[in-house]
């Protein structure tokens, strides 16, 4: 089986990812640091493909053979920013999802879930960490049952249960705080605070003024 892997070169899960999918046969790396798409798996003439961790957005080729996607949240967090909403939420569990990719983003079949425990000292980025290494785990269990079955598995009757969010909502609509509101805006700094990028913000007289990020 050749299986082209979509996923950044820089990843600190690279080398664990690819040994899990050389399980399988011969595995086409589709580095996205350096402009891995759709075109290229396509020239590759893959049987899978799998994209760890990557925005690519597939429309075409990729939609219309078996794949798997590795989403660094649970179903209740399609799209962006999933680990600062979950803390912002106050949930106890969160974790990865690997789902077969459809047209619409964050919303095929749900082959398996691996969760995780959210702590008290978590931020957004620890919490984050955690689902990219449930993701590992999932891509090992998704390359086993291929390995094992010549297939993949069928859907694990999870299923999508919060609203997809997009980059633009999260930045432009969810980062944003009511300086009216403590409660949430003390929540919100707690949930959405980065080292590395730009935090929550309040908009005062039409300019944004963003109020936290760790140093």
């Amino acid at each position: 089986m050749k299986t082209a892997l979509f996923i950044h070169g820089s990843h600190r899960f690279l080398p664990d990812v690819l040994r899990l999918a050389e399980r399988l046969g011969p595995v086409a790396v589709m580095d996205c640091d350096n402009g891995g798409c759709e075109n290229l798996a396509a020239d590759h003439r893959p049987d899978l493909v799998l994209n760890f961790l990557t925005r690519e957005v597939f429309k075409r080729f990729v939609l219309n053979i078996p794949n798997v996607n590795f989403h660094p949240a649970c179903p209740a967090y399609p799209g962006i920013g999933a680990s600062s909403r979950a803390l912002f939420d106050g949930v106890k569990t969160f974790g990865a999802t690997a789902h077969q990719m459809v047209r619409a983003i964050d919303a095929g079949p749900i082959l398996d879930v691996e969760r995780v425990p959210v702590f008290d000292s978590d931020s957004s980025e620890m919490l984050f960490a955690r689902a990219e290494a449930a993701c590992v785990t999932l891509v090992d269990r998704i390359t086993d049952h291929v390995a094992r079955t010549g297939s993949l598995p069928a859907p694990c009757g999870e299923q999508w249960t919060g609203n997809y969010m997009s980059i633009r909502e999260f930045h432009d609509d969810w980062l944003r705080m009511d300086i009216d509101d403590q409660v949430t805006m003390g929540r919100k700094l707690r949930a959405a605070t980065h080292s590395k990028h730009p935090g929550p913000y309040v908009v005062i007289s039409g300019h944004r003024f963003v109020l936290a990020k760790s140093r």
